[in-house]
């Protein structure tokens, strides 16, 4: 039995670019055979950081036709959708199917568990702008995740009365100014929810980000 989502009969991954700004939004990649979660934009915004499959997938910003390149990491579980990369830009923290978060470098190779081993499960949510801590949790949110200049963020919006965040929904990612919250600057209507944008996907720059659809030929 695998500790990730597979894509149904008729569906795809599809990884788009938006923004802030009035403008329409960029298909960058799609594919049949993985379904692809959570995207993380490089800290040198030449790439894209993604799972699949239980494993941690590159996707060249440059060459996106090129496909998805895996990340080779030795003695890893299988992986699910929480990861954040670590500040320094060369490594990345990575939630896995066993309850424990793991450290590795963004070329692959060896990994350190980071989470005790205490019988809990630890998930992946956020890390302290010095890389020092991490902030772990089982909660129910919508993934609200600032840009890096922290003038807006991106939040996914459920239907009323959705319990959790499930997957294959009609929802909306929601482009705000983060000094008011209220009123959505870009709405993205798409058929997703789960892995559209569990972690940070903002550019480094904070003028794009990148999200995931999930539709399904009818």
């Amino acid at each position: 039995m695998t500790n990730f989502r597979t894509l149904a009969e008729g569906q795809s991954s599809q990884i788009w670019i938006g923004g802030p700004d009035p403008t329409e939004p960029q298909l960058l990649f799609e594919t049949r055979d993985i379904l692809v979660e959570a995207p993380n934009w490089a800290l040198d915004g030449a790439s894209l950081l993604v799972n699949g499959d239980g494993a941690l997938w590159r996707l060249d910003l440059g060459h996106p036709g090129r496909g998805l390149t895996r990340v080779p990491f030795d003695g890893l579980p299988d992986l699910n959708n929480d990861h954040i990369l670590d500040p320094d830009g060369e490594h990345i923290y990575k939630s896995a199917g066993d309850g424990h978060i793991y450290r590795g470098a963004l070329t692959g190779g060896t990994v350190r568990r980071a989470t005790p081993d205490d019988g809990k499960w630890h998930f992946l949510h956020g890390m302290s702008p010095d890389g020092k801590r991490l902030v772990t949790s089982d909660t129910v949110d919508w993934f609200p995740h600032l840009s890096p200049d922290a003038r807006h963020a991106t939040y996914l919006a459920f239907p009323a009365g959705t319990v959790g965040h499930p997957a294959d929904l009609d929802i909306e990612v929601r482009v705000v100014a983060s000094s008011d919250w209220s009123t959505p600057l870009r709405r993205y209507p798409l058929y997703g929810g789960q892995g559209t944008i569990n972690v940070n996907s903002w550019s480094p720059d904070s003028r794009r980000f990148a999200f995931v659809a999930y539709p399904v030929s009818r």
